[in-house]
């Protein structure tokens, strides 16, 4: 049977915390001992356990104590439920950017066993399976005044992806249209974000599945377009013809180099 009073010892090592915080506890208001008994022992009950469960949780969700007390005090139950309905929404909140950088952290590792493998600066042509992206309308030519219209449609991109569940890409990429290419205009059409999975969005894109010319490059930004037109040229050589969108994908900082012309993207073309 469950003990009916649990020494201040006991109910610590019963909440895995150590007696000080108790202490800590009963001294602000928190939670004071159920008993104390003359000889000035403190006892607790086991009922009191789910009330530091309840105080445990408020912690993990940054919630000051002084702020938790203040939730104990007031004896409204419609007022403690809607608290509490408040904490769950945050602690599912919490739990989708747990779950996002989980699953970045496994993408990176993955990414960089790859980069481990493949050749730099070497076209290769592959079969693909079909691809998920957050795509955000870049300016247009006559729309970019200066630097700062494109900064800012890009900090929107960005922005807008840390608001999705499967968007876990902590950088972002560019694609350039199959119309573009056709017109040899290479700057940026949209900004895109990889996403882990197939789902309702105005602004997904689905990358088909086929044949792709796919280039590890080693530089900067500032000769992408060049690098674009390359590849195409390159391929027309080699008798493929483009077929679909180009799309760059950044490869995180520590995979690079500190220098601006040592960064690595991986850039992908859609042939036949």
């Amino acid at each position: 049977m469950k003990k009916k009073l649990y020494k201040t010892s006991e109910f610590a090592a019963l909440c895995g915390v150590t007696k000080h915080t108790l202490y800590h506890y009963d001294e602000i208001g928190l939670l004071r001992p159920k008993v104390i008994a003359d000889n000035g022992y403190r006892f607790y009950t086991m009922e009191q356990y789910e009330k530091f469960v309840l105080i445990s949780a408020f912690k993990m969700l940054g919630t000051p104590l002084k702020e938790i007390q203040s939730y104990f005090e007031k004896q409204d139950s419609t007022h403690f439920l809607h608290i509490l309905k408040s904490k769950l929404n945050e602690a599912n909140e919490e739990r989708m950017k747990l779950k996002k950088m989980c699953i970045l952290l496994s993408n990176t590792i993955s990414d960089i066993h790859k980069l481990e493998t493949v050749e730099i600066g070497k076209m290769k042509i592959v079969d693909c399976e079909e691809e998920y992206f957050i795509a955000t309308a870049a300016p247009t030519h006559s729309e970019r005044i200066d630097d700062s219209s494109l900064i800012k449609r890009f900090g929107e991109h960005l922005q807008y992806c840390r608001t999705l569940e499967f968007v876990t890409d902590a950088l972002a990429g560019e694609m350039v249209t199959y119309h573009n290419i056709l017109q040899n205009v290479y700057q940026e059409s949209f900004y895109i974000s990889r996403a882990d999975k197939k789902f309702s969005d105005s602004r997904l894109h689905i990358k088909p599945e086929g044949k792709y010319a796919v280039l590890y490059y080693n530089g900067s930004y500032s000769s992408l377009y060049d690098v674009y037109r390359s590849l195409k040229e390159h391929c027309d050589a080699l008798g493929f013809t483009v077929a679909g969108n180009i799309y760059q994908e950044d490869v995180l900082d520590y995979c690079s180099n500190q220098s601006s012309d040592g960064y690595i993207m991986k850039i992908s073309m859609q042939v036949q």
